[in-house]
């Protein structure tokens, strides 16, 4: 009887973090942006400005929401380096963020 005691405390806790994950990626608890902004500015020192958004797509059968950041870098930077830099920003932001996708934009 404990095992299976066991079992669904553990389904249990489970389902609540499959919840709350749902709930950040769903946009329902806030970002702590401000965090986030801080800490990119000091892994990418050549970023002048970062804002993000959920956007809504919709193909009309279904709708998607879209987690965006528009990045603005700094001017010095070649458009090779631009590219290989947001392509490293991408996959900090998605850890950082906890998200499978984030979709970076200039």
């Amino acid at each position: 009887m404990d095992e299976k005691n066991n079992v669904i405390s553990g389904l249990h806790q489970t389902i609540e973090a499959l919840k709350s994950e749902l709930k950040i990626k769903n946009g329902l608890i806030p970002l702590d942006f401000l965090q986030v902004s801080k800490d990119t500015k000091i892994h990418f020192a050549d970023l002048k400005s970062i804002s993000f958004s959920n956007e809504l797509k919709s193909n009309f059968k279904t709708i998607d929401t879209l987690p965006i950041a528009r990045v603005v870098w700094a001017s010095k930077l070649s458009d090779s380096l631009a590219f290989n830099r947001q392509k490293e920003l991408t996959l900090w932001l998605e850890k950082q963020m906890k998200l499978d996708t984030v979709y970076v934009k200039e």
